[in-house]
């Protein structure tokens, strides 16, 4: 039986924070702005720790996201995709990637960031991809998520709904903050940046 790779996408596979990036990246000016006045005591709150990671994500989805037509998102994910992403792939990442495909192994990005740009990148590298979605209503963003957000143990809600784990000989982890506990606890190999651990 082939082995199952899970990894994370931020801070694992790419070296800096994509979907920070991405944002000012596909949100239009005048809507980033506006958007930034309304979050602001929000993301105070985030900066003293008050208010989770997931918290500041839904605010920026609401004020961010909402009413930009899927068209323009996908549109703005490919060309972030094509012309950002490699730029922030890392070495080694790329290199445990490319050796479990070598194996024959089933290797997925299981990541809480946007669907709009990791879906390019994972096509074009022959991996499959677990992530964020966020709902559209006459292929207008609703300001919601589509389903959960993709983090912690949502990570494994999706791992488990699109993969049968005893189908694989073994399962093998990647992540590099706490938010990946729960998806590293479910493999045979857990790496934490790299280093392997024992969760």
């Amino acid at each position: 039986m082939a082995n199952l790779a899970l990894f994370d996408f931020d801070g694992t596979i790419s070296n800096t924070d994509t979907y920070t990036s991405f944002i000012f990246y596909s949100i239009p000016k005048k809507k980033l702005i506006l958007g930034f006045l309304r979050i602001f005591p929000h993301l105070m709150l985030y900066k003293l720790r008050l208010l989770s990671r997931h918290g500041i994500r839904e605010y920026i989805l609401r004020h961010g996201y909402k009413g930009l037509s899927k068209n323009y998102l996908y549109e703005k994910g490919e060309s972030y995709s094509k012309y950002f992403i490699p730029k922030t792939i890392k070495e080694k990442a790329l290199e445990k990637i490319l050796w479990h495909k070598d194996q024959g192994d089933k290797v997925v990005v299981v990541s809480a960031s946007y669907d709009f740009y990791l879906s390019k990148w994972c096509k074009d590298n022959g991996i499959d991809l677990i992530a964020t979605k966020i709902h559209f209503e006459n292929d207008t963003a609703t300001g919601q998520y589509d389903g959960e957000d993709c983090y912690g143990v949502y990570k494994v809600a999706e791992i488990k709904k699109h993969y049968d784990l005893k189908s694989f000989s073994k399962v093998y982890a990647y992540g590099d903050t706490y938010e990946d506990y729960d998806m590293l606890v479910l493999a045979d190999y857990q790496f934490l940046n790299w280093k392997e651990v024992k969760l």
